[in-house]
C-alpha cells in the first residue's frame, strides 16, 4: 500500500503508527547514494518499536526521503507487514505564510514571510512581464512550479521548508487531522551532526510553528547513521559541493569514490577535473547535474510526485 491509498483514518483507534523521519543529509537522497543501507537502519528501529510495544506495527510514515519510502514500501509489501506511506507539507505553499499573532502582537506560530519581504506574487509580476500579482497562487501547483527562486533569499526557503515539517510533524502527532494516520511513536534518522533537531524538539512538544503543539505520545528512537564504518552518507560529495573543502584536499581514497561512483557531469559540478578518458566512459549512476540554485530548488520541491499535500 502506498500513499495513494486511503488514510482517512484519523486517530487510528488501537493501531500502533509510526513515523521515520530522515534528518539532516539523510533526508537529501543526493547524498544518500546506498538508500538499501539507510532502509536497513529504518527497518531494525521499526522492528524495535514493534518490540518496545509488544506488537506489530500496522503503518509507517515516511517524512523527507521518498527514495526511502519506496524501498521500505518494497520490503514490506503483504498483509502481515506494516503499510509503509509518504507525508510531507509543500514548503512552497508555505513561502507566504506570516507570524500568527494574538490581539496583543504575541507571536503564536512563526511565519516565513518577513515584515520587509514581498509576496511571492508580486515578486514574480515584478520580474515577469506575464505574470499576475493578484492570480499568483501558491496553493496552485502549476503557479508553484513557475517560481522564480533567484528572486527568494535562502534564509526565505529555509523558514519555508522549516514551517513545512513542523506542521508535518503537528498534523501526523494530532489525532484531530483525518487525512493521515496519528503516529504515537517516531524514528529520527540522523547524520550524526545536529541538524534535524527541530524535529527531536517537536515530538517533545516544543514546535513554534503550531499555535498548539501536541508531542509524540510513544518511544522516540534517534538512530545515527553516521557511525564508524557506515558507508551511508556519501560526505566528500556533501563537502565539495557545498563549498567545505577543496578538491585538491580529498584523500585519494575519497576521489577515486567519486569518480568511480558518479558521472561526469556530477564531477565537473563537485569541482573534479575530468579527463578525456572519464568523458568516455559510462558514469556508474545516471547522471544528476545541478547547474544552478534555481534548478536545485525545483528540484527539491518536485522530489515527490504525487505525495498528499495538505490545505492550509
Amino acid at each position: 500500500m502506498n500513499a495513494t491509498d486511503d488514510t482517512q483514518n484519523g486517530s487510528n483507534g488501537n493501531e500502533l503508527n509510526v513515523l521515520v523521519a530522515a534528518l539532516g543529509l539523510t533526508g537529501n537522497s543526493r547524498y544518500v547514494p546506498n538508500v538499501e543501507a539507510l532502509a536497513d537502519r529504518a527497518e531494525k528501529a521499526i522492528k524495535s518499536i514493534a518490540g518496545i510495544n509488544g506488537r506489530r506495527v500496522d503503518t509507517v510514515v515516511v517524512r523527507e526521503n521518498y527514495e526511502l519510502c519506496q524501498v521500505l514500501q518494497d520490503r514490506m509489501e503483504g498483509e502481515a507487514l506494516p503499510d509503509v506511506q509518504y507525508y510531507g507539507i509543500d514548503w512552497r505553499r508555505l513561502l507566504d505564510d506570516t507570524d500568527e499573532t494574538d490581539s496583543e502582537g504575541n507571536v503564536l506560530a512563526k511565519g516565513v514571510m518577513q515584515e520587509d519581504e514581498k509576496p511571492v506574487g508580486q515578486l514574480m509580476a515584478e520580474a515577469h512581464e506575464d505574470v499576475d500579482a493578484d492570480g499568483f497562487n501558491l496553493h496552485d501547483r502549476e503557479d508553484r512550479e513557475e517560481i522564480d527562486y533567484d528572486l527568494l533569499s535562502q534564509d526565505r526557503i529555509n523558514r519555508a521548508k522549516a514551517r513545512a515539517r513542523g506542521k508535518t510533524d503537528e498534523r501526523l502527532y494530532n489525532d484531530y487531522f483525518d487525512s493521515v494516520p496519528t503516529v504515537s511513536e517516531a524514528i529520527f534518522l540522523n547524520d550524526g551532526t545536529n541538524r534535524g533537531i527541530a524535529a527531536v524538539e517537536a515530538a517533545r512538544g516544543i514546535n513554534p510553528f503550531v499555535k498548539y503543539p501536541s508531542e509524540c505520545s510513544g518511544s522516540v528512537l534517534e538512530v545515527s547513521c553516521n557511525k564508524d564504518g557506515d558507508q551511508i552518507i556519501d560526505w566528500a560529495r556533501y563537502l565539495l559541493e557545498t563549498g567545505k573543502v577543496e578538491a585538491d584536499e580529498l584523500t585519494e581514497a575519497q576521489e577515486t569514490h567519486l569518480r568511480e561512483t558518479y558521472s561526469v557531469e556530477d564531477l565537473e559540478y563537485m569541482g573534479l577535473s575530468v579527463e578525456a578518458d572519464e568523458e568516455a566512459k559510462e558514469p556508474a549512476v545516471e547522471p544528476d547535474a545541478m547547474p544552478d540554485r534555481d534548478e536545485v530548488t525545483a528540484a527539491e520541491a518536485e522530489a515527490v510526485v504525487g505525495q498528499p499535500v495538505s490545505g492550509d
